[in-house]
Order: structure tokens, then sequence, then C-alpha cells
């Protein structure tokens, strides 16, 4: 079991991703995220364990300082790991960044402690398209994707606290908006 803090992005945007999400089923890549529950996302933080209504507390309150934020995803990756992830990439931005860097910040704070992946300065920001591709499909899925992708824009409009395998949503809040 584990944990993430995820934010969330606008319907228009999660529908769009979603879609894209369709085309990789259709052409045969498992729908392993949608069966876990996984709702289109960038993680700022993945833990082994924490409280969750600690979490949960500093998460609210987190949330109610940070502006809504417009992104673009404008590029497709994948991660060289076990769990075989692709990936679209937003283009960085100072919002993206302050935000990552200011909740960083809070768990340092608190002595929270997330994953490696998701530190400053080692944080690659993404959101999953497919996880677990098998081995010979990676390379169809990932030129499927190519074909079918635009880049996306939109807002990030919410955060929230995930358990996970399979995921759970622990609480959500709204980011300062329109």
């Amino acid at each position: 079991m584990g944990f993430a803090v995820e934010m969330y992005f606008d319907e228009r945007t999660e529908r769009a991703l979603r879609d894209l999400r369709g085309v990789l089923t259709a052409a045969g890549v498992k729908p392993v995220l949608d069966e876990m529950g996984d709702r289109p996302h960038i993680s700022l933080a993945v833990f082994s364990q924490i409280d969750p209504d600690d979490m949960l507390e500093e998460l609210e309150e987190f949330a109610g300082r940070v502006e809504q934020m417009g992104i673009t995803l404008s590029a497709i990756g994948a991660f060289a790991t076990a769990e075989a992830v692709l990936f679209l990439t937003p283009a960085m931005s100072r919002e993206l960044l302050e935000v990552h860097g200011e909740f960083h910040e809070m768990l340092a704070e608190m002595k929270w402690h997330a994953h490696a992946y998701y530190l400053p300065e080692k944080w690659v920001p993404h959101c999953t398209m497919a996880q677990n591709v098998e081995g010979e499909k990676m390379g169809m899925a990932f030129e499927v994707l190519r074909k079918a992708f635009r880049p996306i824009s939109g807002k990030i409009v919410e955060m929230g606290l995930v358990r996970f395998r399979p995921v759970v949503s622990l609480g959500k809040f709204l980011l300062q908006g329109e």
C-alpha cells in the first residue's frame, strides 16, 4: 500500500486524457489504470506510509493557498523502469515548479519523506497514460499514442490524497480560482 498527493485537471482536460487512454486500450494495451480506479493526474509526492488524517489536514490548508493554474501537456515520454510507464509531460511553468517546491517545503517542516523520484530537482512531472505495458507492446503503445496525441491545454483545479492499489480517494480540495 502507498499514498500519493495528486493534482487534478479540469473536466474537459480529464475527458481528453481518458479518451487517449481509450485509444491505447482499443489498440490492445491493457487498461490497468482504469481498472485500478486511477484518475488522470500529476503527482506531487508519493509515500510508502503516512498518517492520512494528518496529511488531509495539511493538504486542505495547502490547497487553499494554491491558485488554479494553466497547463499544457506537450510531450510523450516513458520511464525505463519495471513498471513500464508511458506518460504525457507538461511544458514546465514557474507556477508548477513553485507549487511543487512549496509542497515539499511543507513536507520537510512536517518531517514527512516522499519517495526520491518526487523530490525537487529529481521530479519529472507527468500524467500516466499506461502502466505495466508488456515489453513487446511498449513500442506499439508509444506509436499509437504518438499518432493520436496533440498537445492538451487546460487547468489544474484540484488536489487530493489517494491510497493505492487499488486507488481510493481519501479526500480532495479545490484550488483557488474562478
